[in-house]
């Protein structure tokens, strides 16, 4: 309870937070979004690649959506 997040969307420690907690707090902030940054990167480029070989793959998510957005009468397991 120590974090929030700013107008940009970011965690940020609050105001008020005693500086002994704030550089930890900075440290784990900054490792939070270097682990976001590199999962991003990671899965763009899994993504390219498999686009280049002419792979495609589509996470569970993305066939939820997929199955979530047809019509109701459409058998989804023929189409998984």
């Amino acid at each position: 309870d120590e974090v929030e997040y700013n107008t940009n969307g970011m965690l940020v420690p609050k105001e008020g937070v005693p500086m002994h907690k704030i550089i930890p707090l900075m440290s784990y902030l900054a490792d939070v979004r270097e682990f976001a940054l590199r999962t991003c990167i990671g899965k763009l480029r899994s993504r390219m690649w498999s686009e280049l070989l002419g792979i495609r793959s589509i996470s569970a998510k993305e066939a939820k959506i997929i199955q979530d957005s047809q019509p109701s009468h459409v058998n989804h397991d023929d189409m998984l």
